[in-house]
C-alpha cells in the first residue's frame, strides 16, 4: 500500500468527534512544521535518550503529513504557484515523470514490487500534490535501493534529496496560501490538518519533556499560533507515555 493512499485510509477513518477545527491558518500551520523539521530531527537523539520508546515515525513523517494537508488545503491555488515558480516547477514536474516511468519500467521486469505505481501517478500534476508525489517515489526508489542499485539513469543523491524538493516547493505554496486563503473548512482539509497537527503536538510534548531544563521546546518546535497571537497547539509539559 503506498504512503498517499495510506494517509488518505488514515484522514478518512477520523470520527467526527476527533476531526479539529484550527483556529489557525492552515497554511501557516504546514509552513511551521516545515520550516522547523529540520531543528526537530537534530533533537531526535535527545528525545530517544530520555524516552527510548518515543515513536520516531511521528517525527519522520511530519514533512509528508504536511505535503498531504498543503494538497487539501491549496489546490485551487495551485497553477498560481505554479506560474510564479514556473521553471522550478517545471523541472520538478519533468524529474516526477522521469522517476513514475522508471518505476513502472523496473517494476515490469520484476525488479522491483511496488505497493501500486498507478496509485503514484495518479496523483494530480497541479503544484500543491508535486511535493506528494515526489515523496512517493522516494518511498518507493529507497525501499527498492538494493535492488535497483546500478540500474537507474541517474545518481541516488538525487533521489535522497526528493524530500528537500518537496520541503522547498510546499514552502513556497504555503506562502501563497497564506496571503490569498481564507482558514479552510472542507472536511478533507480538517481531516488532513488533523493528522499533522496530532502528530506535532506528540512531538512538542517530546521536546517540551525532554527540554523542560532549557525552555527551548518552543524555540526548536514553534506552537502554531493564529494571527493574535493565540496558542492553538500549546506544548504540554507532563511526559509522554512510553511504548510497552
Amino acid at each position: 500500500m503506498s504512503p498517499v493512499l495510506s494517509l488518505e485510509e488514515r484522514a478518512a477513518a477520523l470520527t467526527p468527534a476527533q476531526v479539529r477545527r484550527p483556529n489557525v491558518n492552515v497554511g501557516a500551520a504546514c509552513s511551521i512544521v516545515l520550516g522547523n523539521l529540520s531543528r526537530v530531527k537534530e533533537h531526535l537523539p535527545d528525545i530517544l535518550e530520555v524516552i527510548p520508546g518515543f515513536d520516531t515515525d511521528l517525527v519522520h513523517g511530519l514533512r509528508a503529513l504536511a505535503s498531504f494537508t498543503l494538497s487539501a488545503y491549496g489546490a485551487p491555488l495551485g497553477q498560481g504557484v505554479a506560474d510564479k515558480r514556473g521553471a522550478e516547477y517545471r523541472a520538478a514536474l519533468a524529474l516526477r515523470e522521469k522517476l513514475t516511468r522508471s518505476a513502472e519500467a523496473l517494476s515490469l521486469l520484476g525488479l522491483a514490487k511496488p505497493p501500486n505505481i498507478a496509485e503514484i501517478r495518479a496523483i494530480p500534476r497541479s503544484y500543491p500534490q508535486l511535493p506528494l508525489a515526489l515523496l512517493a517515489l522516494q518511498t518507493f526508489f529507497l525501499t527498492h535501493r538494493e535492488a535497483l542499485e546500478g540500474r537507474l539513469d541517474l545518481p541516488w543523491s538525487e533521489i535522497v534529496a526528493l524530500d528537500t524538493l518537496a520541503t522547498r516547493l510546499s514552502l513556497e505554496g504555503s506562502k501563497r496560501f497564506i496571503r490569498e486563503k481564507p482558514p479552510s473548512s472542507s472536511d478533507q482539509t480538517l481531516r488532513a490538518y488533523t493528522l499533522m497537527a496530532n502528530a506535532y503536538d506528540e512531538v512538542r510534548a517530546a521536546l517540551a519533556y525532554v527540554r523542560r531544563h532549557h525552555h527551548d521546546a518552543d524555540r526548536i518546535a514553534p506552537p502554531f499560533a493564529n494571527r493574535r497571537g493565540s496558542v492553538a497547539v500549546p506544548a504540554r509539559k507532563d511526559p509522554p507515555a512510553e511504548t510497552p
